[in-house]
């Protein structure tokens, strides 16, 4: 695949996923059920995933960018990221609850509201170790 399918194809990607964040976001924010979850009872696409979603795309963008402001900024979303997911691991190890309403509270599910899978807090520890690669020096 050549260079400019691969940059189209990444920003395709990329505002899909801002995209579906930010609506998922909007639903948690005006409690409306579009994109929550399949049924009613099934498991939601929590506010806190849906925002390190969002978070792990503006890092994406944000990491092409040159200049001091944007690794400044590439460096605290990262960290932002890498923050919320290791507390909500030591949220399952530890069995309490820190950021799990913090933003937006979860009304709508009866055990562990608003926290994500420990799979998906296990994924974005590593997605933002990676972003944590990019900020190294190239040798």
């Amino acid at each position: 695949m050549n260079l400019v399918k691969y940059r189209l194809l990444n920003s395709v990607f990329t505002t899909l996923i801002v995209f579906f964040s930010c609506l998922v976001m909007l639903e948690w924010i005006f409690k409306t059920k579009i994109l929550f979850g399949i049924d009613g009872a099934g498991a939601t696409t929590k506010f806190n995933t849906a925002f390190l979603f969002f978070l792990s795309a503006c890092s994406l963008i944000l990491s092409k960018k040159k200049g001091r402001i944007f690794r400044i900024l590439f460096s605290s979303t990262t960290f932002i990221i890498m923050f919320f997911s290791l507390l909500t691991i030591a949220e399952y190890i530890f069995n309490i609850s820190l950021i799990d309403n913090l933003i937006i509270k979860d009304t709508v599910t009866p055990e562990l509201p608003g926290r994500m899978s420990l799979a998906t807090a296990c994924s974005f520890t590593f997605v933002s170790t990676g972003f944590a690669g990019l900020l190294t020096k190239k040798v």
